[in-house]
C-alpha cells in the first residue's frame, strides 16, 4: 500500500495550520463525534475515507510512505506491528514508527498482520503528529482470519508451510526473572536469503537482543 502523506490540505487547513491528509483523503476526529471509545469503531462510524489495507493473519504486509516537496517533517505509525527501519538488514532493531521529512520515502516491511500478538482485527495507523492526526491523517489496517468469509485473494504459500515465510522473530527462553515477575527471553530474527533461512545469532554480529515479555 502507498501512502501519499500531504501538508496544505484544503480540506482540513484551519487558520495558520496548514492541514494534512493521506491520499488526498481525510477522517478528522471532530465528525466523529459520541461515545470517546467507539471514536475508531468501524461499527458506529464506518469505515474511513483514508486506504483501508486489508489482509489475512500472517500474510506480510509492505507500505510505503511518501512525503513530497512539503516543509513539514511527519511521523507514519503502525499499532500492533514492527519493522525495521532498514528492512534489508537483520541487524536493524524493530520499531513501529519512523520520521520521514520532505522528499523522503520509506518502506514499512511488517513481517506477519497481527503483529506478534497474532490477533486478527483492526489496527491503526497514522501520522504521529497530533494535529495532523486529529484532522484525520489516519486509517486502518484490517486483520482477517482464514474463515472470514472475506472476498479478499489470499497469498500463495509454500507447501506444507503454514506461515509465509519471509522475515519473523523466534523466542527462546532464558529461564531468567526480571522486576514485575516477567520471564526474559532472547529473541533473533530470522530471515530469507534465496529461500535460505538465515538466523542472527549473538556474538556472531546478528541481532539477537534481550527484551522483557509477559
Amino acid at each position: 500500500m502507498l501512502l501519499f502523506i500531504q501538508d496544505d490540505s484544503t480540506l482540513t487547513k484551519e487558520g495558520r495550520s496548514s492541514g494534512s491528509a493521506i491520499n488526498l483523503r481525510v477522517a478528522p476526529l471532530k465528525a466523529r463525534e459520541g461515545d470517546p471509545s467507539l471514536l475508531f469503531s468501524s461499527e458506529a462510524h464506518g469505515d474511513p475515507e483514508t486506504p483501508l489495507l486489508e489482509a489475512y493473519l500472517g500474510d506480510p504486509i509492505v507500505i510505503r510512505g511518501l512525503v513530497s516537496a512539503m516543509n513539514d517533517v511527519h511521523t507514519l505509525h503502525v499499532d500492533g506491528h514492527w519493522f525495521r527501519l532498514e528492512p534489508y538488514s537483520l541487524t536493524s532493531s524493530p520499531i513501529n514508527t519512523v520520521h520521514i521529512g520532505i522528499s523522503e520515502r520509506y518502506a514499512l516491511v511488517l513481517p506477519r498482520a497481527g503483529g506478534p500478538q497474532g490477533m486478527a482485527g483492526d489496527y491503526l495507523y497514522y501520522n504521529g503528529r497530533s494535529f495532523k492526526f486529529r484532522k484525520g491523517s489516519w486509517g486502518i489496517i484490517r486483520v482477517l482470519d482464514d474463515d472470514a468469509g472475506a472476498s479478499l485473494q489470499k497469498l500463495p504459500r509454500s507447501p506444507g508451510d503454514s506461515s509465509t515465510g519471509g522475515d519473523r522473530l523466534s523466542c527462546r527462553s532464558s529461564g531468567q526473572r526480571v522486576l514485575g515477575g516477567r520471564d526474559r527471553c532472547t529473541f533473533a530474527y530470522v530471515g530469507r536469503d534465496q529461500g535460505q533461512d538465515v538466523r542472527s545469532k549473538s556474538g556472531q554480529g546478528g541481532g539477537a537482543f534481550w527484551i522483557s515479555i509477559s
